[in-house]
């Protein structure tokens, strides 16, 4: 049975987006908090930036690391993403460097890092540097503690302007190098990016496209045996 809910932070402050990764004994929690409670409530709203990020690490029953600030100023429109295997934590966000949200092509993807050993985040460093939006990182570990990140460089179309396209990159992570990204794929503009992992270390990376159909759900799957990447194919056609 689940037990009464408690409260985890309780502040004057907005904290949202929460996400919960963990390992059969402990459980790390990350989340945002609005240092200014300016966030966007209503769609003509201007889009929040410069949030910190909070998180705090439950063993068993026992909160050992209460609500602690992680990282100030995290210029982000997108919940950032983490992995914990409970030696480890990998925190990725798309950071807009110029602080303007009506301008993407600045956005680049940026990481922070945490130990067991250290139990500090260390100072955000880049992992991609280029003229385009990286947006949608998605993380998965392997069983062999490796991270795969998974994100899309967004670009117009250059016939119609008004049409995105989404070129998949792929690189990985072992706790101090990553490798070369590695362009996966490129599809029409895609929504809600999704990446896992399954017993044999595959990955299968889904998302919502538009489609003949309206719109479909699509999937691509890493075979890690061979390390490469089916092409993308439809998961569903229908007009639902």
């Amino acid at each position: 049975t689940w037990g009464t809910p408690q409260y985890l932070t309780s502040n004057a402050l907005m904290d949202f987006l929460p996400s919960a990764r963990g390992t059969p004994t402990q459980t790390m929690v990350m989340w945002l908090r609005d240092p200014d409670n300016n966030f966007p409530t209503f769609p003509t709203d201007a889009i929040a930036l410069n949030e910190d990020v909070y998180y705090a690490l439950r063993a068993g029953t026992t909160w050992v690391i209460s609500p602690t600030l992680a990282l100030s100023n995290v210029a982000t429109s997108e919940q950032p993403q983490f992995l914990y295997n409970g030696r480890w934590a990998l925190l990725v966000w798309s950071q807009d460097t110029d602080g303007n949200p009506t301008t993407t092509a600045d956005t680049q993807l940026t990481y922070s890092t945490w130990t067991v050993t250290s139990t500090t985040w260390s100072a955000p460093q880049v992992i991609t540097t280029n003229a385009v939006a990286d947006l949608s990182p998605r993380l998965a570990f392997d069983s062999a503690g490796l991270a795969h990140l998974l994100w899309s460089q967004e670009t117009a179309d250059t016939d119609n302007p008004d049409e995105m396209h989404s070129h998949f990159y792929h690189a990985t992570f072992n706790g101090s190098v990553w490798s070369a990204p590695v362009l996966v794929s490129e599809e029409p503009n895609i929504e809600g990016l999704q990446l896992v992992a399954d017993t044999s270390n595959n990955l299968i990376a889904l998302w919502r496209a538009a489609s003949d159909d309206l719109t479909d759900l699509y999937h691509m799957v890493y075979d890690s045996q061979t390390y490469t990447w089916t092409l993308p194919s439809p998961l569903t056609r229908d007009r639902a």
